[in-house]
């Protein structure tokens, strides 16, 4: 194959795209997005920056449906976007495995809209979805308002177990999720109240017998219980 015909193969190698079937690929994926968005706001067991995670779905199942529309039509197109690529650096870290899922679910969903299998790409994503929520439904199904309770500065002639025993008093769930231990010790809960007057009674618990810890309560209300 010479110059002149490899040429002709690149310029003739473009597929006829369906502005439509593109259209209702994106408003689909736009649809499907927004179900991920949901069950990650139901569902999820991720604690930090789970706001600006999930606001970014949506532009990463649209775009791997444009990128993937348009790859799919020329064989040049696809060699040019290998090399693009290959100077694109991500760096945002990915802390929690279970964010990771949620991004390989969204970018599955763009490979087959983009690749115009949409009934397929459909039936896969509920499928997926229910088989994720099957597990999770019996543990959410009382789920009442969350709230993350941060101690910090916890000396070592604090006991760990008389601490967890005075908090559980005064709380309606208390679930730990995260322990630090440097100089000191430090303690994240995902605590549940059944009142506002329980989050004064424990800010009073806290200040009466340990007062030389430091400690916030921040609300997550969208957090499930694990």
């Amino acid at each position: 194959m010479n110059t002149e015909e490899l040429l002709n193969y690149f310029q003739h190698s473009t597929a006829n795209i369906s502005v439509l079937s593109v259209t209702l690929n994106l408003f689909i994926g736009f649809i499907i997005s927004l179900i991920i968005i949901y069950h990650y706001n139901n569902y999820s067991l991720v604690l930090s920056c789970r706001k600006s995670f999930k606001n970014v779905l949506p532009f990463i199942t649209l775009v791997t449906i444009l990128v993937i529309t348009i790859v799919k039509s020329s064989l040049a197109l696809s060699l040019g976007l290998v090399g693009a690529l290959s100077i694109v650096r991500f760096r945002t870290p990915i802390k929690e495995p279970e964010e990771l899922a949620y991004l390989f679910l969204t970018i599955g969903v763009g490979l087959g809209l983009g690749a115009n299998l949409t009934l397929l790409t459909i039936v896969s994503f509920i499928v997926i979805i229910i088989l994720l929520t099957i597990p999770k439904t019996k543990i959410n199904k009382n789920v009442t308002d969350g709230f993350i309770l941060h101690i910090e500065n916890i000396s070592a002639d604090i006991k760990i177990e008389e601490l967890n025993k005075g908090l559980l008093e005064v709380t309606k769930k208390l679930d730990l999720r995260r322990l630090d231990k440097t100089d000191s010790t430090d303690l994240v809960f995902l605590v549940h109240f059944d009142s506002i007057s329980n989050i004064i009674t424990l800010r009073d618990l806290l200040d009466t017998e340990y007062p030389h810890i430091h400690y916030s309560i921040i609300d997550q209300s969208d957090l499930p219980v694990a």
